[in-house]
């Protein structure tokens, strides 16, 4: 299995960096961070939404407390390249499929993430909560990147 797997990321990296996709637009990227963000890549769309803290002096623990926002954008070639570009640069395939809570009583455990890929073929999903440690460079690395990706496009299309 795991042979299996090395020798699926060598085809994957090597087709998505010629140009050669088996379906061509064959990328669904999902992640979604305890309700607050969400980053949805499918059908050559963007949808990012996220929420921001109306009032710092309410209550967090609401989404009443946050204002909602959304943004929707169709994406060039070019655009899904740059998506499959980072799910290879960071290695996201690569990364575990669950992380251990350290602590299951924390505040923070309550908040899930994930992650779900679907490129050429292949599926990986990822899941972990705010008490996950061991996630935290790798996965939070790649968050980063992803909503940079997600900005710039933003700032493109709003031009």
């Amino acid at each position: 299995m795991r042979n299996q797997l090395i020798i699926s990321l060598a085809c994957l990296s090597v087709c998505t960096y010629a140009g050669c996709t088996k379906e061509g637009k064959s990328l669904f990227i999902r992640y979604y961070h305890a309700g607050l963000e969400v980053i949805e890549v499918k059908d050559g769309e963007l949808v990012h939404s996220w929420h921001t803290l109306k009032d710092e002096m309410v209550h967090v623990q609401s989404l009443d407390a946050y204002d909602p926002h959304v943004f929707r954008t169709a994406l060039t070639a070019n655009h899904v390249e740059v998506f499959k570009e980072w799910v290879n640069i960071r290695k996201i395939l690569s990364l575990p499929s669950s992380y251990k809570t350290v602590d299951p009583n924390s505040y923070s455990a309550a908040f899930h993430s994930n992650f779900e890929i679907h490129i050429d073929g292949i599926r990986h999903k990822i899941g972990w909560n705010g008490s996950s440690d061991e996630s935290t460079d790798r996965i939070r690395r790649a968050i980063s990147e992803l909503r940079s990706i997600c900005l710039e496009i933003r700032k493109e299309k709003v031009r």
